[in-house]
C-alpha cells in the first residue's frame, strides 16, 4: 500500500506561485475600482477635470466619422501604448511601485468616464457603441496594460533590491524586460486594429 508523502517542495512552489499572482489580482481590482468610480463620476458635472475629459472626447466623437481607418487605428494605438510606455520607464525606477499602481486605476477611471458619458448622452445607442466598438478593443488593450504593470512592479522591486545590495542589473534580465514590452506593444496594436475594423464596419449605426 502506497503512502502519500508530505511534499514540502510542492507546497513551497504553490506559495511562490500565489505570491507571484497576487500582484495581478491587485491590479485587476484597482482597474475595476477606477472603472466604477469613473462611471459614476460622470454625473458630477462640477468636476473640472471630468468636464474637460468629456468635452475633449465629445469633440473627438463628432469628428471620428470623418477619420480614415488608419487614423482611428493610430489614435487608439497611441492611447493604449501610452500606458505601456509609462509602465516601462517607471519600472526601471527603484521606487516606481506606487506610481505603477496608479496606472490601472487611472486607465479604468478614464474608460469609465468615457463609456459613462456615451451612455448618459445617447442611452441605448451609446450602450451599443460601447459594446460593439469600444469594449472589445479596450479589453485587449487593458490586458496588455495589466501585464505591463505587473512586469514593471517586479522590475522595480528587483531594481530596489539591486540598489540595496550594491549590485548591477543583469543584462539578460533587462533584455527579457524589453522583449516582453515589445509583445505588449504588439497587443496594443492588435487592440487598435480591432477598433479600426469594428468602427469601419459599424460606424454608420452610431452617428451621434
Amino acid at each position: 500500500m502506497k503512502t502519500t508523502m508530505f511534499n514540502l517542495h510542492s507546497i513551497t512552489q504553490k506559495i511562490r506561485r500565489y505570491e507571484f499572482n497576487w500582484l495581478m489580482y491587485l491590479l485587476i481590482f484597482l482597474f475595476f475600482a477606477g472603472l466604477i468610480l469613473g462611471s459614476f463620476s460622470v454625473k458630477n458635472t462640477d468636476n473640472f477635470l471630468i468636464e474637460k475629459i468629456v468635452d475633449i472626447y465629445s469633440e473627438y466623437l463628432k469628428q471620428k466619422h470623418t477619420f480614415s481607418p488608419m487614423l482611428v487605428f493610430m489614435n487608439t494605438f497611441l492611447f493604449a501604448l501610452s500606458a505601456v510606455v509609462i509602465c516601462f520607464f517607471v519600472g526601471l525606477c527603484a521606487v516606481g511601485i506606487p506610481f505603477i499602481a496608479a496606472v490601472p486605476s487611472i486607465t479604468g477611471c478614464f474608460i469609465g468616464i468615457i463609456s459613462g458619458y456615451i451612455y448618459e448622452s445617447h442611452l441605448l445607442k451609446g450602450l451599443g457603441y460601447c459594446a460593439i466598438i469600444i469594449f472589445p478593443s479596450a479589453a485587449i488593450a487593458c490586458v496588455s496594460m495589466l501585464f505591463s504593470c505587473k512586469e514593471s512592479m517586479l522590475m522595480s522591486k528587483n531594481m530596489l533590491s539591486l540598489l540595496a545590495n550594491g549590485r548591477v542589473q543583469e543584462q539578460n534580465r533587462f533584455k527579457s524586460y524589453c522583449i516582453k514590452y515589445l509583445i505588449y506593444a504588439g497587443i496594443c496594436a492588435l487592440a487598435a486594429l480591432l477598433e479600426a475594423v469594428l468602427f469601419y464596419l459599424f460606424s454608420d449605426l452610431f452617428i451621434f
